[in-house]
């Protein structure tokens, strides 16, 4: 293996106008602010805050708006669902050596990650709701004992416990 070496690259300025040209038209970049509170009729208190949603899709039409917004609004479970994945299961530091067993660890991980987001929006909307709609009696009791240290109560706590 070579040893790391430092390498300089001059950029001209006529390269730096093309990159920047490029980025500029890639990012086309469509605002959605002000206008968006009366298309959604929304109203309240909390609603007075600005803000902007930056996107590279044409907006023409307020159906355009709400499709984008319903996009970005998808988008965020999917991100989280990754984060649980990578930083929760840890799944970057699994190195197995075969394909096929990578894939199977991350298939089972994959699970672990979707239940681990499903109890905790489950637990947000509905933190009332009995721990054991989610969990069987020795899945919550066992949780019960390590992290309090205690005996378990008779009846299952609620989700946001």
């Amino acid at each position: 293996m070579r040893p790391p070496r430092t390498v300089a690259i001059p950029v001209t300025d006529n390269e730096k106008a093309r990159v920047k040209d490029r980025i500029q038209r890639e990012l086309a970049t469509w605002t959605v602010q002000d206008e968006i509170r009366p298309l959604l009729r929304i109203s309240g208190p909390g609603t007075d805050r600005n803000w902007l949603l930056f996107n590279s899709l044409p907006v023409d039409h307020d159906q355009d708006v709400l499709r984008i917004i319903d996009l970005d609004v998808a988008r965020w479970p999917i991100e989280v669902f990754f984060r649980v994945l990578k930083t929760g299961c840890k799944v970057e530091e699994i190195q197995l050596e075969k394909k096929a067993r990578l894939k199977r660890a991350l298939m089972f991980y994959q699970v672990i990650a979707w239940r681990i987001l499903y109890v905790t929006f489950l637990g947000r909307e509905c933190p009332d709701l009995p721990c054991d709609v989610v969990f069987s009696e020795a899945e919550w009791k066992s949780v019960w004992k390590i992290v309090e240290q205690d005996d378990p109560p008779k009846a299952a706590p609620p989700l946001e416990e």
